[in-house]
């Protein structure tokens, strides 16, 4: 059975990157991988340890693009709502929010 959740693991992950394209983004690390599902807007977590595929860690906003880690968080950027978000690392929930008014430069 773990034979089999993990070739299902790798074949959503190769389906969400061809569903996706360019707009696939992931932060990894030795146990997880997040993929951001930039058309779906939401946040995907592949976790290689436990054979386990969850499509909607955290429902994102408008046109998701990038994300990095920083010490204990996430952060990622969502283009269109101009806004950055802190994310948790650990509880994949959102901590802050930091808004962007339409023209500024950064």
């Amino acid at each position: 059975m773990k034979a089999r959740l993990r070739h299902t693991s790798t074949l959503l992950l190769v389906v969400f990157v061809a569903l996706i394209g360019r707009d696939a983004r992931a932060v990894d690390d030795l146990d997880r991988l997040l993929v951001i599902n930039g058309l779906a807007e939401n946040l995907t977590l592949i976790d290689r340890a436990g054979d386990s595929v969850v499509a909607n860690v955290l429902t994102l906003g408008l046109a998701p693009n990038r994300m990095r880690e920083a010490a204990d968080v996430l952060l990622l950027v969502n283009s269109i709502s101009d806004d950055l978000w802190v994310i948790d690392k650990e509880t994949y929930t959102v901590v802050r929010t930091v808004d962007f008014q339409d023209g500024d430069i950064y």
